[in-house]
């Protein structure tokens, strides 16, 4: 979808207040002439957002993936668009930073450029099993241990008698 569509698509979900500001500005301060979504979104956080830029770079700085990688890449995805000013190479060593010490390295190596590449890297190199909420409850028959009873060991024989 071309930036300019896009735009247009995203300002026509705006609702109440936010719809009453942003459309006051497009007399007051151009926002009819925005053309990239990078320029839509510094203006819509300038807009809208009350808390100060390096807020969310000190968020973005402490920001470190405990559980998942795809939580922790939504999580920073999340707030890095609330710095829209930073550079390519600095948001990629954040993101790089924040990442689980057995992948920090891999993906540090690999040398990522742009944000999608160290995310992309980031999945192809993440060996962890995928989140699942399914318990199992089953309960096996048999003996107190999983496949007991298919155990392939035979009764053990006593061992021969020593003679000394």
């Amino acid at each position: 979808m071309p930036e300019d569509e896009a735009i247009q698509f995203v300002v026509l979900h705006l609702d109440g207040v936010a719809y009453d500001r942003w459309h006051h500005g497009l007399v007051t301060q151009n926002h009819g002439l925005i053309h990239s979504y990078r320029e839509f979104i510094e203006r819509l956080i300038s807009r809208f957002d009350l808390k100060d830029v390096e807020l969310y770079y000190k968020e973005l700085a402490l920001l470190r993936q405990t559980g998942y990688v795809e939580t922790y890449i939504n999580e920073f995805q999340h707030i890095v668009v609330m710095v829209p000013k930073m550079q390519d190479r600095c948001v990629v060593m954040l993101f790089i930073e924040g990442l689980h010490d057995r992948l920090r390295g891999l993906v540090k190596a690999l040398k990522p450029k742009t944000l999608h590449e160290a995310i992309q890297t980031t999945l192809d190199l993440d060996t962890s099993p995928p989140p699942t909420s399914y318990q199992s409850n089953r309960k096996f028959s048999g003996g107190s241990k999983p496949f007991q009873r298919f155990s392939t060991k035979h009764k053990s024989t006593p061992p021969p008698p020593r003679m000394d």
